[in-house]
């Protein structure tokens, strides 16, 4: 089954070439427009909307109601917009962007209306020609599909803004003058060898510095981010696009407040929302008003997708679509306890990334089969918007994706942006014209300046100014990322422009400063925004408390994130049968050989050495299994980042659900070595040694569990717990006489957990 059968039908690229040919042979009258010259676009542009303003007045009535109007109203496009083909079309604009951008706003109009509307009743298709031009018949078709399809989560989102409207405030996010530092250790050797990787190499180093013959290397800093001035609103979409090491990923981070400071980096500027600075306001919480989509893919492979869609719900909702705090009549508490018995939200996000028909399939990696490459990458995007927020951040969301996925994810995301007022920033690699074509505006990066930010149907022109024209075969993404490189001297055009050489990227972010589009920028920040967010009541009507989403950093007690983390982690447990199975194999193997070798001995010296040999099994199994917990680290890490839980659950229900297979391990190994050796067959006496066996299995367990949070991976967890054992073994009494040991060593005899 194709994992892109529940959205096959979304809004789809536009077909190829011979294709479209096809289609505007069967809607000749409504595809046929006349395009006049690009010198004329101006006159065309505005003799065209006065010609039809009495027409689209009608439309934009029959769609919305009659309070809307071209002026003002609901509407996201201007039907008058809709004509823009017929004045910019033509032989100038082969990668046909514009067509694009006018296909997504007659898209939106007809998307949200028909979103909009509660009865089943056709939408009114009363065209003006310019909208036929777009509208054919064919993708009328696809767009009545897409309606269906998002209606009922658009209907839900609509039930909740009805009966708590304080939930749909967007957030406004002004960046002001940001520049983020970050320090270049030189030392840090671009080619690794296991010389200069090794502890022989940093203690040759270190002498050599010691005696004079070395100095130690000057740490440089770097801008990663210089200078940087956004605004972001609610309602639309944000590309950010850039050759690599250009500042995307730390721009995204910018965004949702996750810029780090623990090597010596420094922030200047201010980044605010809602008119509120939440630097160094400890007690407020932006993570959980953004979702945060990372670039690598990381999940626990034994869980479906339904239970990671549940898992990640529970943590960040707290069980319930809508906090206690905000309920206040019996009705909501009614249609709340109705969204929560159904999970009415992770069932919609799962039917909107069409991942319905896998929700009982196992997640997987690489070793574990489980759903494609495609869909896992769907199931990270869907793992933070189970939560909803008003701001969604998507670091190369389009990576083990295909053009078609990548398309009808931002276009999704898309529709719920302007539908449901939520601004959606993201960063994609080499995106297709079709998908640019979806966002509202470009943010173009290079080597941490802003060379561009402004409306996606500008860009070409703004640059066409600079001299820089993309060449027939070039896509508009393509092209934007190829302008600050080496390569982008081919794309200038010294005729086109002012001057005889290309512009360096340090000029072209000067252009910009200086252009209308930043200008524009700077103005909108100066606008008070719509909802301002404020500490302390004010008793103004333009100043909003911030919500309690803020202000809570966790949306469950410490007792039930506990409690999530270990059923979560049970449930991983009791699924790797090949562990299960072989674990009891080795316990039954080694409980045999060791008893045989003493077997039914009356020896006090051969019974000390079974105990030895038991706590020694135990000590080795640990050893060997607790490195495979370096893999849960990074989803740990994903996880604290959204605040899903704090550290102290994480670890406490980790350790609780190691429990089980520690005593089956003591319980097989420990009871064939009792018996087979001829221990005392008392039942209080057997029940003190498998108790002990089980304490000591814990301690150990846990002990070892440390170096999973300090070692780089699961080698130095391995080294590290080797140097542990040996001084176990070594000072435990058995080996050594603690009569011998010296009095200086003492303290790791009576530390040593073996020794007890």
């Amino acid at each position: 089954m194709s994992e892109n059968k529940s959205i096959q039908n979304r809004d789809m690229p536009p077909p190829a070439a011979n294709e479209q040919d096809d289609e505007a042979s069967e809607d000749a009258a409504a595809a046929a427009v006349d395009v006049p010259p690009i010198q004329e676009i101006q006159h065309q542009d505005e003799k065209i909307k006065e010609e039809h303003k009495e027409e689209d007045e009608e439309l934009i009535e029959s769609l919305y109601g009659s309070q809307a109007s071209l002026e003002q109203g609901p509407i996201p496009v201007h039907a008058s917009v809709l004509r823009r083909p017929s004045a910019w079309g033509g032989p100038q604009r082969l990668d046909h962007l514009q067509d694009l951008m006018v296909q997504k706003r007659a898209s939106m109009v007809y998307v949200q209306a028909a979103m909009e509307r509660d009865d089943s009743r056709e939408i009114p298709l009363q065209l003006t020609p310019s909208m036929k031009h777009v509208l054919t018949s064919a993708r009328l078709n696809v767009l009545k599909q897409n309606a269906k399809e998002l209606k009922k989560p658009a209907k839900l989102m609509k039930q909740i803004r009805n009966y708590f409207p304080e939930t749909d405030h967007g957030v406004s996010i002004r960046i002001s003058n940001l520049t983020y530092t970050a320090k270049n250790d030189p030392s840090q050797h671009e080619i690794q060898t296991v010389y200069n990787q090794s502890v022989l190499y940093d203690a040759w180093t270190f002498l050599k510095r010691l005696v004079g013959k070395a100095e130690k290397p000057k740490q440089e800093t770097q801008n990663v981010l210089n200078d940087i001035s956004l605004n972001f609103v609610p309602g639309k979409m944000y590309l950010i696009l850039g050759p690599p090491a250009s500042g995307k990923t730390s721009l995204l981070k910018a965004v949702a407040g996750r810029l780090s400071t623990a090597h010596g980096e420094t922030i200047q500027g201010e980044v605010k929302y809602n008119g509120l600075c939440l630097e160094g306001e400890k007690n407020l919480h932006v993570q959980n008003f953004i979702s945060y989509v990372g670039q690598l893919d990381f999940h626990a492979p034994r869980l479906t997708v339904k239970e990671t869609f549940d898992f990640a719900f529970q943590c960040k909702s707290g069980g319930t679509h809508i906090p206690k705090e905000l309920i206040v009549s019996e009705d909501a508490r009614k249609f709340v306890q109705k969204l929560d018995e159904e999970d009415a939200l992770p069932k919609h996000i799962m039917e909107h990334l069409g991942l319905e028909h896998v929700a009982n399939t196992f997640v997987g990696n690489g070793e574990i089969r489980g759903v494609s490459g495609g869909q896992r990458r769907r199931v990270t995007i869907g793992e933070m918007m189970v939560s909803p927020t008003p701001i969604f951040c998507g670091d190369e969301i389009s990576n083990g994706l295909d053009a078609e996925s990548t398309y009808n994810i931002v276009s999704s995301l898309m529709y719920f942006a302007h539908v449901m007022n939520r601004t959606r920033v993201i960063s994609l690699l080499q995106p297709s014209p079709e998908a640019v074509s979806l966002f509202d505006e470009i943010i173009l990066l290079a080597e941490g300046q802003i060379i561009y930010a402004g409306p996606v149907d500008h860009v070409e022109d703004y640059f066409a100014d600079l001299g820089y024209r993309a060449p027939e075969t070039m896509d508009i993404a393509d092209f934007c990322q190829e302008i600050s490189t080496p390569h982008g001297a081919c794309l200038f055009d010294p005729s086109e422009s002012e001057r005889d050489t290309p512009y360096t990227t340090a000029e072209l972010a000067d252009v910009f400063r200086s252009s209308k589009q930043f200008q524009r920028i700077k103005d909108e920040q100066k606008q008070p925004c719509e909802h301002t967010w404020t500490l302390t009541p004010t008793g103004e009507e333009d100043m909003d408390l911030t919500p309690v989403k803020l202000q809570r950093e966790y949306a469950n007690s410490g007792l039930r994130a506990t409690r999530l983390n270990l059923m979560r982690n049970m449930v991983i447990w009791s699924r790797d049968k090949r562990f299960l199975i072989a674990n009891a194999v080795k316990n039954v193997i080694m409980g045999i050989s060791v008893g045989g070798v003493f077997y039914q001995t009356s020896s006090f010296a051969s019974i000390y050495g079974v105990l030895f040999q038991l706590n020694l099994f135990i000590m080795l199994g640990a050893m060997t299994s607790i490195p495979e917990q370096v893999n849960d680290r990074i989803i740990f890490y994903r996880h604290t980042d959204a605040n899903f839980y704090g550290a102290f659950s994480y670890t406490i229900g980790k350790a609780f659900s190691l429990l089980p297979q520690s005593l089956c391990d003591v319980l097989i190994f420990g009871t064939i070595c009792y018996f087979m050796v001829g221990l005392t067959t008392s039942a209080s006496n057997f029940f003190i040694y498998i108790a002990l066996l089980f304490v000591f299995s814990v301690v150990m367990n846990q002990q070892l569990a440390i170096f999973t949070a300090i070692a780089e991976n699961k080698s130095g967890v391995q080294a590290y717990s080797a140097v542990i054992l040996l001084f176990f073994v070594v000072f435990c009494g058995f080996l050594v006489s603690p009569d011998v040991i010296p009095n200086y060593y003492m303290w790791l005899y009576w530390w040593n957990p073996l020794a007890w």
